[in-house]
C-alpha cells in the first residue's frame, strides 16, 4: 500500500504516542507507508525538529496518567492532534480539545481511513506554509518609474523627479525639462516609490527630499518653484526636514 500524500512535497514526520503497553501494530504501519514516526524519547527530544502532527493512540485502561503526562507536560502540546479512541472514551473528549486543532478517529480505525487524515491536515499545514508574495505593483524599478508615451513606456530615473502634483485622478510628474502625466492618482504613485525619497508635504504635492533648494516655516522651494506645506503635513516636514536647517547670522 502506497500514502495518498506526495511526502516528498512535505517530508512528513508524526509524533506516535499510546497508552497501550504491547501493542505498537499502527506505529509499524506508519513506518512502512514511509512516514517518518517519532515516539517514546526520540519524541520528548525532538525539539529543533518537532513533528507536524501528533498521534495519540488511547486505551482505556490508564488513560488519565497519558492524558496528565502529554497533555500538561508534553513540549509538542500545541501541535495538531489525531485522537484514535474507543466510544468509552467520549467522556474524555472535552479534555482533549483542550489541545488545537484536534482531530478524533473511533477505533476501530482503519489505515486508509487514518491515511486520509493525515493527508487533509497536511495540507492544511502546506497552505499555512506557503509564503505571501506581495502583488506585483505598477512598472517600477528600485531607481526609475515607467512613464507612458504614446505606444512605449519611458523609463525615468527617480533623481531626475523634483515634485509630484495631484491633478484630478492623475499625478503629474514634474521634472527640470519636462513634465509628464501618471495615470496613477498622487498617494498611489508615493505608495510604489521609496518613502525616504519622496515626501507628501500638501494633499497636492510630494517632494523629492534630494530636490529641495529652500524651505520655510510654511512653504518649500524647488528652484524657483513654490510648494505649500499643509496643515496636517506640517509637523511631518518639520521632523523631517527642519532639523537639518542650522541657523546662520
Amino acid at each position: 500500500m502506497s500514502t495518498l500524500l506526495d511526502l516528498k512535497q512535505l517530508p512528513l514526520r508524526l509524533g506516535y504516542a499510546s497508552n497501550h503497553p504491547t501493542d505498537y501494530t499502527l506505529e509499524k504501519d506508519l513506518i512502512a507507508l514511509g512516514y517518518t514516526v517519532l515516539s517514546g524519547n526520540a519524541l520528548n527530544q525532538a525539539l529543533e525538529s518537532p513533528p507536524h502532527l501528533l498521534i495519540w493512540d488511547l486505551w482505556d485502561e490508564g488513560v488519565e496518567d497519558f492524558l496528565t503526562e502529554h497533555r500538561d507536560h508534553s513540549p509538542h502540546k500545541q501541535l495538531p492532534l489525531v485522537g484514535i479512541v474507543s466510544e468509552t472514551l467520549i467522556d474524555y473528549f472535552s479534555k482533549l480539545t483542550t489541545l488545537h486543532p484536534t482531530t478524533f478517529l473511533l477505533r476501530p480505525v482503519r489505515l486508509l481511513q487514518l491515511q486520509l487524515t493525515l493527508h487533509t491536515m497536511a495540507h492544511h499545514l502546506l497552505e499555512d506554509a506557503t509564503p505571501n508574495y506581495p502583488e506585483p505593483k505598477s512598472p517600477l524599478l528600485e531607481d526609475a518609474i515607467f512613464l507612458r508615451e504614446g505606444t512605449r513606456f519611458r523609463r525615468l530615473p527617480l533623481h531626475e523627479i523634483q515634485y509630484l502634483e495631484a491633478e484630478r485622478r492623475y499625478c503629474k510628474v514634474v521634472t527640470p525639462k519636462k513634465s509628464y502625466l501618471h495615470t496613477l492618482p498622487l498617494q498611489s504613485l508615493l505608495e510604489q516609490l521609496p518613502p525616504h525619497r519622496f515626501l507628501r508635504v500638501h494633499r497636492s504635492y510630494a517632494v523629492q527630499v534630494d530636490a529641495i533648494t529652500a524651505i520655510s516655516t510654511r512653504m518649500l522651494y524647488v528652484g524657483n518653484k513654490g510648494i505649500p506645506v499643509g496643515e496636517q503635513y506640517k509637523d511631518v516636514v518639520r521632523q523631517q526636514l527642519f532639523r537639518f536647517a542650522l541657523k546662520s547670522g
